[in-house]
């Protein structure tokens, strides 16, 4: 094609249309072939380009109802003949809906690697949130969302706008200032958030786990030799309740748990024993986890770029490991399990170089801190 690279390339050459128009006619042109019934009723002008732009929407977000489309064209297209591209969209989804429900629900579950839901902090301290989710999900976004918004609105508070007039629907009235519904929907959704941190089960209990709150005091009877035995052994040790025993303990479960705090004091009983306290400090003091975090910016862990959730200890203080920025790292809350839990193992300086390595598989990364921002 006189050394054109596309034919939409050849097209846009010798027309006097734009590049994207050139594009939508091309695309017109493969739906028309591959949809042959409701392409021959878009070149009579019965249906239009609309309508066939439906149809193919339809196949690709159907593929299990691909046959059945084909052999149902005829119908569809009387379909499209009595309805705006709109309606008839609404008409062909109810119809795949009757007569196969379950290949829809398989393709709709086939699609959950579309939805995402993205939440990015930028050099202010603003959070960048971004996503696309499922229908049930964002129904019940929007639904909790515009029942906050209408809380918020109806609220007498200083802080939160007055009602909306009945002319002005997308603005809000403050006084001389003008506040946009997407402006509102930022105190609407720290409504709702609030309302789901403070939450609690019938139990008392909070209904979403704690993250990086206030840590709590425990107190941990466990044998000498298990707390400085390998985390492998799995000793059994006694956590206390305001000095009654209370549950079971194993070594590896006291050394995560003192992960990020300090044990002290340290007190030997008439068994061999010692009796060490956890507490109510982060293992680490509030300027030392600041640095850290600082200094580390994300995750640690090989390819991560998620937050950091803990603050871990490269060398354990109950192997002689001390609380200083060489010998701490940031992790993600994944990743801190993963280290205890997992097969992974972390050693190096946290100021240089880390060494994470896998241990039955015998592979090992390296990573270094992501460079100073100035």
């Amino acid at each position: 094609m006189d050394g054109a690279r596309s034919g939409q390339a050849w097209i846009t050459g010798r027309v006097n249309d734009s590049r994207g128009g050139v594009a939508r006619m091309t695309r017109l042109g493969i739906m028309q072939r591959k949809y042959r019934v409701m392409g021959a009723a878009f070149g009579d002008g019965v249906v239009s380009a609309g309508h066939l732009q439906v149809l193919a929407k339809a196949h690709q977000r159907f593929p299990r109802l691909g046959i059945m489309l084909t052999q149902a064209e005829e119908h569809i297209v009387e379909l499209a003949r009595v309805a705006d591209p709109h309606r008839f969209e609404r008409d062909l989804l109810a119809l795949c809906h009757r007569v196969d429900p379950d290949a829809v629900d398989a393709d709709g579950h086939d699609r959950r690697h579309d939805y995402y839901l993205r939440a990015s902090t930028t050099l202010h301290g603003a959070v960048r949130v971004d996503g696309l989710l499922p229908p049930e999900v964002g129904a019940l976004f929007v639904n909790a969302l515009e029942a906050a918004r209408r809380d918020v609105t109806t609220t007498p508070d200083a802080t939160t706008p007055a009602p909306a007039p009945a002319s002005a629907p997308a603005l809000e009235c403050e006084g001389e200032a003008w506040v946009a519904v997407s402006q509102r929907n930022v105190d609407a959704l720290q409504r709702l958030v609030t309302a789901a941190v403070a939450a609690r089960d019938e139990a008392g209990s909070y209904v979403l786990p704690q993250v990086n709150g206030a840590r709590p005091v425990l107190s941990v009877t466990i044998a000498l030799d298990s707390l400085l035995a390998d985390s492998q052994h799995h000793a059994m040790g006694v956590l206390e309740r305001f000095g009654v025993p209370h549950a079971a303990v194993t070594a590896a479960s006291a050394q995560r748990l003192a992960c990020d705090g300090v044990i002290s004091p340290l007190m030997i009983n008439a068994e061999g024993q010692i009796i060490a306290t956890l507490q109510n400090v982060r293992a680490v003091p509030a300027h030392i986890r600041k640095a850290v975090i600082s200094r580390d910016t994300h995750c640690r862990f090989p390819h991560c770029a998620q937050r950091i959730d803990e603050v871990h200890h490269i060398i354990y203080a109950s192997h002689g490991g001390h609380t200083t920025m060489i010998n701490l790292a940031g992790l993600c809350y994944y990743h801190h399990r993963l280290i205890h839990h997992g097969d992974w193992t972390m050693h190096g300086d946290a100021n240089t170089q880390l060494t994470f390595h896998q241990r039955f598989h015998h592979k090992h990364w390296t990573t270094h801190p992501p460079p100073r921002r100035t």
